[in-house]
């Protein structure tokens, strides 16, 4: 999904001087899509044919077992650790609510290596309407990034999602593979799937994100995105969606205004948008 959360600090403006990106702006990037920001997919559903959970919430203990002992280690001077925490009425990725327009919240840990590895782990609650506060989603990514020219860097890595019982779709896990290239004030990525839609069907994702305005505290950022996967019949459907953020930095914390839309994913929907809040802080 988010908007993006603006993480800024001064070893950020150093990062960006070699053309790489700190761990604070990764997480961001990868762990909050709705809020810049996976659930399944926005596409069309396959309500006739029997699906599989898959990689529910039974795995989420060991991978994060895993992940946050890895970002625990004893770290060398070479790499940093970050941590952000978050709220937002809503979580949407790729423009369609993962939380049922209920407020969560989330945190956040990134491992960032200077030989261009990284790594983090992300585990966001939901306010649900009738059972109180219950586990939404978490997510874990590792890739590598390696500068090509003067702040131009090559991305490729995995990100991997699971969602527990707060989550209002109807599967656990989506896998996903990346490549893209990153610049100083815009990303392009490509994600693809071999089991996107929860039923065995390949799904491949593109989208762009930019900086738009930077005026000393305030920033607009924007997102555009297109998926494309199988409908009912085999026949691959196009789904767009797009993200336009306003944020206030107030020291290590920022406050976000967004609008987030996409088209439907369905014949018999309509385009889905909405404005959220929310508010994050970076340690």
């Amino acid at each position: 999904m988010s908007a993006a959360c603006s993480l800024w600090c001064a070893s950020c403006a150093r990062r960006r001087a070699r053309g790489r990106s700190s761990p604070r702006e990764k997480a961001g990037a990868r762990s909050t899509p709705a809020a810049p920001s996976p659930a399944p997919p926005a596409g069309p559903s396959r309500a006739a044919r029997p699906k599989t959970e898959r990689g529910g919430t039974a795995a989420l203990p060991a991978r994060l077992l895993l992940i946050v002992c890895a970002l625990g280690a004893p770290a060398a001077a070479r790499a940093e650790v970050a941590a952000s925490a978050s709220l937002a009425s809503d979580d949407r990725f790729r423009g369609v609510s993962t939380s049922r327009s209920r407020p969560v919240a989330g945190l956040t840990l990134a491992y960032d290596d200077k030989s261009g590895f990284y790594l983090g782990v992300s585990g966001t609650l939901v306010l649900t309407r009738d059972d109180g506060i219950r586990p939404l989603r978490s997510v874990q990514y590792a890739g590598y990034a390696r500068r090509v020219a003067s702040g131009l860097q090559v991305d490729a890595g995995v990100t991997n999602r699971i969602y527990g019982s707060g989550y209002a779709g109807g599967y656990g896990r989506l896998t996903e593979a990346y490549v893209g290239l990153v610049g100083r004030r815009v990303s392009a990525h490509l994600f693809y799937s071999p089991d996107g839609d929860g039923y065995g069907g390949d799904t491949l994702y593109g989208d762009a994100n930019a900086l738009l305005v930077a005026r000393g505290a305030w920033s607009l950022s924007g997102h555009v995105g297109l998926l494309a996967a199988a409908d009912d019949a085999g026949a691959h459907r196009l789904v767009a969606d797009g993200r336009l953020a306003v944020t206030r930095r107030f020291g290590r914390a920022s406050l976000s205004l967004t609008w987030v839309g996409a088209t439907p994913a369905r014949k018999d929907e309509g385009a889905r948008g909405t404005i959220l809040l929310s508010v994050s802080r970076a340690f």
